[in-house]
């Protein structure tokens, strides 16, 4: 077995263009097509022109093997009411097994999976652990015969040291940290021809808090009437819920247009004008499991400021950005605009995390441990 020409089978419920797991696919998959023979095993052909745009990969059909489920399989399992990818993925792990003598390793960025042996996994956060004891589980993973045991012998990689304590405890297994790529290239303009002007870049859904954030800035605006706030992100839930939350925060957006914007579903280019432009970002939701937005705005060359909890913490990774309460939110904002040698400390301090999350960062390292983890297998069956 070649090390440059393995066969490899990476095996996901679902590849998409929105939000920070599928942008970590679809980088995996542009870190591993230049060195590795790759077969997909997803539920249905994906739209790779959205993928490219949106987190700036060059992906193309022929440069991967395809497989699907038949379609009976997918019309059955679709019908039966989920509101979660578990039961394609064990339909597709099940198919994994049979396939598993073909390939050299097996990878997923689908949270926990069983391959049959022993493969790559990149977890956002162990959802399986709190659903193993479900009755609701049982059925498929009957039907996947899935192991815990068998996941665990995977070599598991996790979005942030947080998520890294969540596995630890929920398994008893320490993952390796492999950082998300924030992706995106951003122009680089200098801090005097920026604005005093907030992003916050997440979905437009109730999680993220965005009403907590007008509030934020509300009240820094008392003593710092210039600052603006643009919301940028996509309108992603179609439920009850979600369509009364947007059209709820696009009322209160509208009624303060001297100050608050909305921008949804904006172009890349179009983005990265909005970041390369602004000075700050905000984000509030606690217990993000590691914040590609904040990530993004990192790279772009904005200070972000962020709940103290969760993965976003080791982005922005600055004490006098992180807040435990919209009081002290309040209160950290308005300390660091009003002490312009502090921003220049904190811009300069930022500056080697921004090389961090930098796609080209993530891909290396990520060939570096499947090339390690390949090495490994054929020196064990060498023996």
């Amino acid at each position: 077995m070649s090390l440059t020409t393995a066969r490899l089978l990476f095996v996901q419920s679902g590849l998409g263009g929105h939000g920070g797991a599928h942008g970590v696919c679809a980088w995996i998959l542009e870190a591993l097509r230049q060195s590795h023979d790759v077969t997909i095993l997803t539920w249905q052909q994906p739209d790779l022109g959205r993928m490219n745009a949106t987190y700036g990969t060059s992906l193309r059909p022929e440069q991967f093997r395809w497989v699907f489920p038949g379609w009976a399989a997918r019309f059955l399992v679709d019908r039966i009411p989920d509101k979660s990818a578990f039961q394609r993925l064990n339909w597709l792990s099940a198919m994994a097994k049979g396939m598993a003598n073909e390939f050299d390793l097996a990878l997923s960025a689908d949270d926990e999976i069983d391959f049959g042996r022993p493969g790559i996994q990149y977890v956002h956060y162990p959802h399986l652990a709190k659903k193993r004891n479900l009755a609701g589980i049982q059925p498929w993973r009957l039907i996947s015969r899935f192991s815990f045991p068998n996941m665990l012998r995977n070599l598991t990689l996790v979005n942030s040291h947080w998520t890294a304590a969540q596995f630890q405890e929920a398994y008893g297994s320490t993952p390796t940290v492999l950082y998300p790529p924030a992706s995106g290239e951003f122009p680089q303009v200098p801090w005097s021809a920026r604005r005093d002007e907030f992003v916050c870049l997440s979905r437009l859904e109730p999680d993220k808090n965005h009403r907590r954030m007008i509030e934020i800035l509300r009240r820094v605006r008392r003593h710092h009437p210039q600052i603006r706030f643009r919301i940028v992100g996509s309108k992603e839930s179609s439920s009850a819920r979600g369509l009364a939350y947007f059209s709820e925060l696009r009322y209160i957006v509208d009624a303060e247009p001297d100050w608050l914007s909305l921008h949804v579903s904006v172009p890349r280019a179009e983005l990265a004008g909005i970041l390369s432009h602004a000075r700050y970002g905000l984000h509030v939701r606690p217990g993000e499991h590691f914040g590609m937005g904040v990530a993004e705005m990192l790279r772009a060359g904005l200070i972000p400021f962020c709940h103290n909890s969760g993965g976003q913490v080791e982005i922005a990774a600055r004490p006098e950005l992180i807040f435990d309460s919209d009081d002290d939110a309040v209160g950290v904002i308005a300390r660091l605009l009003e002490d312009p040698m502090r921003i220049a400390q904190t811009q300069n301090a930022l500056q080697p995390a921004r090389e961090r999350f930098a796609p080209e960062h993530f891909c290396a390292s990520l060939l570096a441990t499947v090339n390690s983890f390949l090495h490994d297998r054929r020196a064990r069956t060498a023996a």
